[in-house]
């Protein structure tokens, strides 16, 4: 689930890599506050730097970008999940326009207008994997009931069940939960995630899982690892300061703009 960038090449992705928050503390003069700058990386001790492996793909695209060469060498197992060409190259909604940026593969935080709600974009988004097993995590369970009767009246062709009726399943569904029992999901039972409103992701720690911490925070493991594209939505009149951005790219890869 990460990725390590080369000692020689820390240098050059250290500028993508900084955020920046304010530390309180009690003085003399009382609650003072100062900011403090931290790599969103985990120094290793010879000297590489161990991040996030989606974050790594955002960071890939940005130094692209920028006219750096930048060469990801991925592992041969396990296969990425990856969307149905003739049926993306098929569509003509705001998902067809999501595909054509090539680091949607990985999945996105999709910044969307009014006229691209995750309401039509969702079913869509499934349609586009037509032969995988997803989870669709949403904010509360109040939502589950919901989501999963308009996602059966979308005409999957394959079962959209809730958390509670599924059981384990080799063959294409689509399981409905909450971001509360995502962490129960794993990748031995899901190929692809979609989270239709991400603004509770904002706070999510961007560094790598810290395994020697004994009280570690919830970490959506699902939605860390690399082979599996997992897309959250978030409204683009929805203000995201650049820190939160680049913490959300640890789940979500990278961020597009649709509608």
């Amino acid at each position: 689930m990460d990725a390590f960038i080369q000692r020689r090449d820390v240098p050059l992705v250290g500028p993508v890599l900084k955020d920046s928050a304010i530390i309180f503390s009690s003085g003399p003069n009382g609650i003072l506050g100062r900011r403090q700058v931290f790599s969103l990386g985990w120094p290793e001790e010879n000297g590489d730097l161990r991040v996030a492996a989606k974050m790594a793909i955002s960071m890939q695209k940005k130094l692209a970008a920028s006219g750096c060469r930048v060469q990801m060498v991925v592992p041969p197992w396990p296969r990425m999940t990856r969307p149905d060409e003739p049926t993306v190259n098929g569509m003509t909604t705001a998902v067809s326009q999501l595909f054509r940026d090539p680091y949607s593969r990985c999945g996105a935080l999709i910044r969307f207008a009014r006229s691209a709600h995750p309401f039509a974009m969702v079913p869509d988004l499934l349609r586009a994997y037509p032969r995988v097993r997803a989870v669709v995590a949403v904010p509360s369970r109040d939502q589950i009931r919901g989501w999963t009767r308009d996602l059966n009246r979308a005409g999957l062709a394959r079962p959209v069940l809730t958390s509670k009726e599924w059981r384990g399943s080799r063959h294409p569904l689509v399981v409905v939960t909450s971001l509360q029992m995502l962490d129960h999901c794993s990748d031995f039972d899901f190929d692809l995630v979609i989270v239709p409103d991400a603004r509770v992701l904002r706070r999510i720690d961007g560094r790598p899982i810290d395994y020697d911490d004994p009280h570690p925070p919830r970490d959506y493991r699902l939605l860390r690892h690399w082979h599996i594209p997992a897309f959250g939505f978030l409204p683009d009149w929805e203000r995201l300061h650049p820190g939160e951005e680049r913490r959300m790219w640890s789940l979500f890869a990278c961020t597009i703009e649709v509608g």
